[in-house]
């Protein structure tokens, strides 16, 4: 009888720069524990792996058997190296990789599987890997053909090259089962409990699949299906995560569903969530993507577990003949609105709309009308993403490419690369920067437009907006204001959004093997290593927005807004707007203590005619109605600060101020709890 078969599965993360990822590994949790339960612990011996140099000892010294690593835009190529080091250390090591970043299309996948020699199966049916995974390693390694008559007759849902004739063969998919419960729990099974820690987010799966066909995802249309765990498992598997995490200040939770919020099955869920809510105030933050299909469902689960649940709208583009063409189906508008007007009533955040550019048949005029709908609606028009092509995607093929004449370029995602056994690895996407509808410099003013929304639609200068709106000056002509004078030179934020543009195109590459050669240079590596290049763009410059003089920002923002509103202002509306700019650039300086972490100690007062403060915890009120004398204690929960301030240190592995700031307003992470106000006298 031989041994346990040692595997390994590995869903891997580049630490390089910080982590990207502090989710729990939860896909290779089910293949785990799906694995145990069919075979048993006494025939698998299974180890799981997010950190790439424990998995490199590993393969040395434990010399596992199989190895199966994740395949995801962002670590891709990490994973990849990973198996090729796995072959080297022993060349008899079966090497399985899985996951949505791999072509459909069989010759694409003939030449992705040719360029990469030690990968021996690729699991390509993502909705049912784990089944997929267990029939390869049970033909494999239990079967009667073994090896290689596997590699001449792949099982379902895996591929491979033959070796005899070097032709691509597939499996075809699994049949999809609609309940997921045969799948046992990696948490209660307890093989994910070294990630219950305060370093990760908690993470959870309760269906799978979409309804929608959308061109530039993997999730629906090539899945054909839905499936779900039961509800009573997830209880079960929340009621484990509280009692392993509540001591740990672990206060976030993921599910990472398509549609949270469709079926009675989620709200059963959240109902469960919600007795923890009430009796222990966990979880304090739920990330999560809300239904598309059922949105008043979704919208009762907002409600009932209140501003820790965030009710999302991504309609990625807000043009009919776009929306038609991608096949997306979005919320209707006026059911969008009522949302957010419900929202607002609540006191809960604006609505934060994802868009996507460039799309087929988007023009300028058509994006910056849709932000104008969504402004007018009470929703953000925050979140606009480069349009990213994804393998596999109909988007992505050359059908789509010519019709639309969509240009493409390469760049490398934000701070994922990394050094090992002496090879440097990066992580590569292709995105669209134009159409035959879309020009670049559309693409460059949109990416203004952007970084602009992201200054003034961030919790840090949210009240600007809200004067904009108090004042009667439209939210959005406020913003194409600001927009105009950053274009013609004439704002003290146009030196930065220059320099932002300028980047802009020196990140885009031609090929992926353009990026490896320019970064692969020992000045260009160390410049990665200090930050200097391969940042998200947004949040550096976003950063450098705030990292300029805070009191000359402030009063330019103020002063747009009084010429704009002109005579609508009476002398008490001109009264608190000053008392409120003066609010602003005393209270909430965000670089002070990044800078000089000695400010935590100072305490001063401040005496305004405006209530201020009771105004910006008040948001359906009017600053006219605090017009009254208020004093305030200036200064900053110490204790409290220092330790926010250590724990970004800790997940971005820096004391870089501009990147710390840039991460706590890009995630609107806590701004608030940097703001030097104590209390009113």
């Amino acid at each position: 009888m031989r041994d346990r078969l040692r595997v390994a599965l590995c869903d891997l993360r580049h630490t390089t720069c910080g982590i990207h990822s502090t989710y729990v590994p939860i896909g290779i949790g089910y293949i785990g524990a799906h694995l145990i339960g069919t075979f048993g612990s006494d025939k698998i011996d299974l180890r799981l792996y997010t950190d790439v140099d424990t998995l490199m000892n590993d393969i040395q010294s434990w010399r596992p058997e199989v190895v199966g690593v994740s395949n995801y835009c962002w670590n891709s190529n990490l994973s990849y190296s990973m198996l090729a080091f796995a072959k080297k250390v022993n060349p008899e090591t079966l090497c399985v990789m899985g996951g949505p970043d791999v072509p459909d299309e069989p010759g694409e996948c003939l030449e992705y599987m040719t360029q990469r020699p030690a990968l021996d199966f690729y699991v390509h049916d993502h909705f049912n890997g784990e089944q997929s995974f267990v029939d390869l390693v049970q033909a494999v390694y239990f079967g009667p053909s073994g090896l290689a008559g596997v590699q001449e007759a792949p099982t379902l849902g895996s591929m491979c090259i033959s070796p005899s004739t070097r032709q691509l063969l597939r499996g075809e998919r699994q049949k999809i089962n609609k309940k997921l419960d045969f799948i046992a729990s990696p948490y209660l099974m307890g093989i994910l409990d070294k990630w219950l820690s305060d370093k990760y987010v908690p993470s959870l799966q309760t269906t799978r699949g979409c309804p929608y066909f959308c061109a530039y995802c993997h999730t629906g249309s090539n899945l054909k299906g839905h499936a779900e765990f039961s509800a009573e498992r997830i209880k079960r598997e929340i009621d484990y995560i509280f009692a392993r995490t509540s001591k740990i200040n672990s206060n976030r939770l993921a599910i990472f569903d398509s549609n949270f919020g469709t079926t009675k099955h989620d709200y059963e869920i959240a109902e469960h969530l919600q007795k923890y809510v009430l009796e222990t105030n966990w979880p304090l933050f739920i990330d999560s993507e809300t239904s598309k299909v059922n949105p008043d469902r979704a919208f009762a689960i907002t409600k009932m577990l209140g501003h820790r649940f965030r009710y999302g709208l991504s309609r990625q583009t807000m043009n009919k003949t776009t929306e038609a063409i991608i096949k997306r189906t979005n919320i209707p508008l006026d059911k969008c609105f009522s949302i957010a007007r419900e929202l607002k009533v609540m006191g809960q955040d604006p609505i934060v709309c994802e868009i996507i550019v460039p799309m087929p048949e988007e023009t300028l005029a058509s994006y910056i009308d849709g932000q104008r709908q969504l402004v007018d609606a009470g929703i953000n028009p925050g979140a606009t993403y480069t349009t990213m092509m994804l393998k596999g995607t109909p988007l992505a093929s050359p059908e789509f490419r010519a019709r639309y004449g969509m240009k493409t370029k390469y760049r490398l995602l934000p701070r994922q690369f990394g050094e090992y056994d002496g090879k440097r690895v990066f992580e590569i996407e292709e995105v669209c920067i134009a159409t035959n509808t879309l020009s670049f410099e559309d693409y460059k003013y949109i990416r203004i437009f952007t970084l602009l929304v992201e200054t003034v639609c961030c919790e840090q200068m949210s009240f600007i907006l809200r004067h904009a709106r108090e004042a009667g000056v439209g939210m959005f002509d406020y913003t194409l204001a600001l927009c105009d004078d950053i274009v013609k030179g004439l704002s003290p934020m146009s030196p930065i959004f220059e320099a932002f543009i300028d980047e802009t195109r020196s990140e885009l590459f031609d090929s992926p093997q353009a990026i490896q050669d320019f970064f692969s240079t020992d000045e260009n590596f160390n410049a990665l290593l200090a930050g200097k290049l391969g940042d998200n763009l947004i949040r550096k410059y976003l950063s450098k927005i705030f990292f300029q003089d805070w009191n000359i920002l402030v009063d330019y923002f103020y002063n747009k807004l009084l010429a704009m509103a002109h005579d609508r202002l009476s002398a008490n509306d001109r009264e608190c707007l000053d008392a409120a700019r003066r609010f602003a650039q005393r209270t909430m300086r965000l670089n002070r203590l990044f800078v000089d972490a000695s400010a935590v100690n100072e305490s001063t007062s401040m005496v305004l005619p405006c209530d201020v403060l009771a105004w910006h915890t008040n948001p359906s009120a009017k600053l006219t109605d605090y017009h009254r004398p208020a004093e305030y204690v200036l200064g900053y929960d110490k204790e409290h600060c220092l330790k926010l301030i250590d724990e970004l240190r800790n997940i971005h592995k820096t004391s870089d101020p501009e990147h710390l700031v840039g991460n706590l307003l890009w995630r609107n992470w806590k701004v608030r709890e940097f703001w030097a106000f104590k209390q009113i006298n």
